[in-house]
């Protein structure tokens, strides 16, 4: 009898111990979880009100703090409101974000995740064509208001510079003819096509090569006291969605719902 006790025992030890080693695991009750408040926008197909489960980021990010014990709460705002309240410190973070440098000024910046390929989207009959940034300095370009895009892009006082609210706003400026090509993310730009303007799709084209491939990145206002721990804990929590293979699970569910979607014919989307 003295034996099996022991035996149990040890069991349990065993038990806590290994639970005790996953991140946020046992380290709260669901009562005594912490807090914490992310902004965002509506930037389907990764992230979206209206999309299975709020996109491939929404459920990321989520997950990411849930692993570390938080109760994580994501408010959907306009871009330039997602930023101007991050700056004064009225949540605990936004996302998804591209990296700049002078972002570093006002906010802790997480572990990258993946994102996409940013391009120029012109359109079908149009005849233009680039190597550098400085051979487009005779176009309109279309870019969207708060978006940071890259720095030779976003440094350029010589390109014309056309700007509006989002994405789709843009695409429709396009094909009306009132810029000549837009900078947006590849697969954004096909969604949006798709869903909401789908007889335009053959009117457009991106033009080669891709601009860059953008990592996204969650940011944490340097005015908030607290912000670095909670990088450092989302940054945890990425690292263990990475390291057991349910990032890749994340986005392998998240592409096929995508490619599933926006079937047809139109812009490439192998990149």
């Amino acid at each position: 009898m003295k034996r099996k006790c022991l035996v149990f025992l040890y069991l349990i030890i065993v038990f806590l111990f290994i639970f005790h080693n996953i991140p946020g695991f046992g380290a709260k009750t669901i009562q005594d979880k912490k807090n914490v408040t992310l902004l965002t926008l509506n930037w389907p197909p990764y992230i979206g009100e209206d999309l299975p489960k709020k996109g491939y980021v929404y459920v990321l990010v989520k997950r990411a703090f849930n692993i570390m014990g938080y109760r994580c709460t994501i408010e959907f705002l306009p871009w330039n409101r997602v930023i101007n309240k991050a700056k004064k410190g009225e949540a605990d973070g936004y996302f998804p974000e591209y990296y700049s440098k002078r972002l570093e000024k006002y906010f802790y910046i997480s572990n990258p995740f993946p994102g996409g390929p940013i391009i120029f989207l012109t359109q079908r009959k149009s005849h233009i064509k680039y190597n550098k940034i400085s051979d487009l300095k005779k176009y309109r370009i279309g870019l969207v208001r708060g978006y940071i895009n890259t720095e030779a892009i976003d440094s350029a006082t010589y390109l014309t510079k056309d700007w509006a609210r989002n994405d789709l706003i843009n695409i429709k400026k396009l094909l009306k003819g009132r810029v000549d090509l837009i900078v947006i993310d590849k697969y954004v730009a096909y969604y949006l096509i798709k869903k909401y303007l789908p007889s335009q799709l053959s009117r457009v084209k991106p033009i080669s090569p891709i601009i860059e491939y953008k990592y996204l990145y969650v940011c944490f206002p340097k005015k908030n006291k607290g912000s670095k721990k909670l990088m450092q804990d989302f940054n945890k929590g990425l690292t263990y969605l990475k390291e057991k293979g349910i990032l890749d699970n994340i986005i392998k569910k998240w592409r096929t719902d995508f490619f599933t979607l926006v079937q047809g014919k139109g812009i490439k989307t192998n990149n």
